[in-house]
């Protein structure tokens, strides 16, 4: 094996509720309310289906700028709500002391996500890199 790939959100990272709430405010802005019950079994989904999803449970179609404007405030939102996503309990030690079994290979363990890699934290929460010397 020469790599271990970990999906990020609610595996290492809980960004859910965060997100849910983001989406939630962000469609309230532009008169879409959705409980955020309904919202959370969307998360994970792209923006495109979540503001679908929102508008097909509440009624009032947005316009492709309204939509566009949904997006752009969910990031603005999610960034104010949760600026620095931590990682849950244990995730870290997942990375520590994992030599790979087979003499002279090395393993390098990356993060696997739907997310922007411009979101904060998301370089920061690369696996470390271990190589085996005997």
């Amino acid at each position: 094996m020469h790599a271990l790939l970990f999906d990020l959100n609610g595996t290492l990272v809980d960004r859910v509720y965060a997100h849910v709430l983001a989406w939630q405010r962000a469609l309230g802005e532009v008169g879409v309310t959705v409980d955020s019950y309904r919202l959370r079994r969307h998360v994970g989904l792209s923006g495109e289906m979540i503001v679908r999803f929102a508008q097909r449970e509440a009624g009032p179609a947005l316009f492709a700028e309204q939509a566009a404007t949904v997006h752009r405030r969910h990031e603005e939102l999610f960034r104010q709500i949760l600026p620095r996503p931590g990682a849950l309990p244990g995730a870290v030690e997942v990375f520590r002391d994992r030599p790979c079994r087979r003499p002279n290979h090395h393993w390098q363990a990356r993060l696997v996500t739907g997310g922007r890699a411009s979101r904060p934290g998301a370089q920061q929460a690369r696996g470390p890199r271990r190589r085996r010397t005997a």
